[in-house]
C-alpha cells in the first residue's frame, strides 16, 4: 500500500513498501483481464483501477484518525491485519496454478537501472527548493533508462508500447496519477500545517477523494463496456482536471466541505478514468503480451504516484511556504491532469480498442 507523509513541512513522496507488493500491483489487471469476457472486461478493470489509488488515499486517512486516537506507534501496526486478509484472501480464491521463480542477474540488473534512475529524479527534486543546482542531479535517469530499454528487460515493454500504439495512454496514466498524488499530499500538508487540523479532520476531509472514486468506478467500468473505453477514460480525466482546477484558489478561509466537495470531484473522475484506462491498454495488448501490457500501464501508474508530490512540493517550496505556495503546487497538479486528458484525445487506436473491448 502507498502512503503520503502528512507532516507539516516533510518532503517524503509515495514509495512502494516492498518487491512483494509491486509484483502483486501488475498482477492485479493481469488477473482481471483474464477472468472475464472480452465485453465484461471494462467493468473487471475497473476494480484493480480503482482498488490502487483508493488504498493510496485511504491509508493516511486511517493513519490521521490513529495519530489522534492511538498514538503514532499504532500507525505501524495497521498493515498486519490488512495483509493478513490480503493472504488469505489470496489462498482462497487465486489461481493455484503455475509457480514464482526467484529473479535472475538480468531481472536485479534491469531493477536496479529503473530505482536508480526514479531515485535520481526523486532527489533532484527533493533538493532543488534550496538551490536549483540540484536539479542536476536528475540527468543520469536519462541514459539509465535508455540503457534499460535496451535490455531483455526493457526491450518487450518498449516493443509492446509500439506494435499496441498506447505509448500516449501510459503517458496519461503517469501524468493524472501524478496530479493526483501531488493535490492529495499538499492539500494534507495545507490542512495541518496553516489549517492547523488535527489529524483526524484532516483524514476526515481527505476521504472525500475515495469516496468519490468509489462511487464512479464501477460506473466507469459499465460505460466503457457499453460505450468504449477511450472516452469514458476522456470523460473521467476531464471531471479530475476540473476537480483539481477549482482547487487552484484554496483560501485558508476555506471550509472543510469546500474542499472536501472538489475533492470528491476529482476523485469521481478518477474512477471514471481508472478501469476504462486500464482496458484500453491491454485491449491493444499484441497477443501473448497481456502480462507485459499490464506491468508498463502500473510501472507508470507508480511513476506518477512517486513523482507527483516531488514536483508539487517543489514548484510550492519554490515559490512560498505559505498558502499562495499550495496554490502554485495544486496548479501544477492540474496542469499534469490537462496533460492526460490532451494525451487521450490524441490517441488514435481508441476505436480498434473499444471493439475489442465489447467484441
Amino acid at each position: 500500500m502507498s502512503q503520503f507523509s502528512s507532516t507539516p513541512g516533510s518532503r517524503s513522496v509515495i514509495g512502494r513498501n516492498s518487491p512483494g507488493s509491486a509484483v502483486l500491483f501488475v498482477l492485479m489487471p493481469v488477473l482481471a483481464a483474464t477472468s472475464v469476457r472480452p465485453e465484461l472486461r471494462g467493468r473487471a478493470m475497473s476494480v484493480p483501477a480503482t482498488l490502487g489509488p483508493l488504498g493510496a488515499v485511504t491509508g493516511p486517512v486511517v493513519g490521521g484518525l490513529l495519530l489522534d486516537h492511538l498514538g503514532w506507534r499504532a500507525i505501524f501496526l495497521v498493515k498486519l491485519p490488512v495483509c493478513l486478509a490480503a493472504v488469505l484472501i489470496v489462498r482462497r480464491h487465486a489461481p493455484r496454478r503455475g509457480g514464482l521463480r526467484p529473479p535472475d542477474r538480468a531481472s536485479l540488473g534491469d531493477a536496479a537501472l529503473i530505482g536508480a534512475a526514479v531515485a535520481a529524479v526523486l532527489l533532484g527534486l527533493t533538493l532543488a527548493p534550496e538551490a536549483p543546482q540540484w536539479l542536476l542531479l536528475a540527468l543520469p535517469a536519462v541514459p539509465l533508462v535508455l540503457l534499460w530499454l535496451r535490455r531483455p528487460g526493457g526491450q518487450p515493454v518498449a516493443e509492446v508500447l509500439r506494435a499496441a500504439g498506447t505509448a500516449g495512454v501510459n503517458a496519461s496514466v503517469l501524468a493524472l496519477a501524478a496530479g493526483f498524488a501531488a493535490c492529495h499530499y499538499l492539500l494534507a500538508q495545507h490542512l495541518r500545517g496553516p489549517r492547523g487540523e488535527s489529524a483526524t479532520a484532516t483524514a476526515l476531509t481527505m476521504l472525500a477523494f475515495p469516496l468519490g472514486m468509489v462511487l464512479a468506478g464501477r460506473v466507469g467500468g459499465r460505460l466503457a463496456d457499453r460505450w468504449g473505453a477511450r472516452p469514458t477514460a476522456l470523460t473521467g480525466a476531464a471531471v479530475t482536471t476540473l476537480g483539481l482546477a477549482l482547487l487552484v484558489p484554496l483560501d485558508a478561509g476555506w471550509s472543510a466541505p469546500d474542499i472536501a466537495a472538489r475533492l470528491a470531484l476529482a476523485g469521481a473522475g478518477m474512477g471514471l478514468n481508472g478501469g476504462p484506462t486500464q482496458a484500453l491498454v491491454m485491449s491493444a495488448s499484441p497477443p501473448g503480451k497481456l502480462a507485459t501490457a499490464g506491468s508498463a500501464v502500473q510501472l507508470a501508474r507508480s511513476l506518477g504516484f512517486a513523482l507527483g508530490p516531488a514536483l508539487a512540493t517543489a514548484a510550492a517550496l519554490a515559490g512560498t511556504r505559505d498558502t499562495t505556495g499550495t496554490r502554485a503546487g495544486i496548479a501544477l497538479a492540474a496542469l499534469a491532469a490537462a496533460t492526460a486528458v490532451v494525451l487521450l484525445a490524441l490517441h488514435h487506436r481508441g476505436t480498434r480498442a473499444d471493439r475489442s473491448i465489447r467484441s
